[in-house]
């Protein structure tokens, strides 16, 4: 897992150090403080957030299964996490990848309504008792009308619960390229007596 350094994700905040006139550009467009991410502190996070104002939001976090030492020490993971189930009505894309027990308290979060909502990725590790993270459902309070891109990886959905018609494209991978999901042996399905 590569983290970007903040140079390279962050790049575009040099032009508040121009002249005053750009900072003062850069400070007042909401548009360009939408993008809410793991390269992010705390500290940029909530001012990323009070500067982006009511714009619409784009959640990208990535919580490693492992820590590693390369990963810079401001880089807060959990945190994200928190700040989007607030704000799920401001979401307009959502892309988290994290290990099963925190996508499993994600998951059980996703119950408010989206309504500007266009794109959900969320992806997992296999989970080792074969059994998928599985979305709620009343999946965003069944208030999602504007999503049209849909991929899951060991994220399973309940089908009668969640209104999909409106999707574009719809993946869902529920296993990963070491484990393949098996129907059980006949030994364990249950007969007819």
């Amino acid at each position: 897992w590569e983290t970007p350094r903040p140079s390279q994700r962050l790049s575009w905040l040099m032009v508040t150090r121009v002249c005053s006139r750009w900072r003062q550009i850069a400070c007042s467009d909401a548009s360009l403080w939408t993008d809410i991410g793991y390269h992010l502190s705390e500290q940029w996070t909530h001012e990323f957030l009070s500067r982006s104002r009511s714009a619409p939001l784009s959640f990208n976090i990535m919580i490693p299964t492992s820590l590693d030492p390369k990963i810079p020490p401001y880089v807060s993971f959990k945190f994200p996490l928190a700040l989007l189930t607030t704000r799920l009505s401001r979401s307009k894309e959502i892309s988290v990848t994290c290990c099963e027990d925190d996508m499993t308290s994600l998951v059980n979060d996703l119950t408010t309504p989206a309504p500007i909502l266009q794109s959900l990725y969320l992806h997992t590790d296999f989970p080792h008792h074969m059994n998928p993270v599985s979305l709620p459902e009343a999946l965003f309070g069944h208030e999602m009308p504007a999503l049209r891109s849909v991929k899951l990886y060991c994220v399973n959905i309940h089908w009668g619960s969640a209104s999909f018609s409106q999707l574009g494209m719809l993946h869902i991978r529920l296993s990963d390229s070491n484990h393949v999901l098996r129907e059980p042996s006949s030994q364990s399905r249950p007969t007819r007596a």
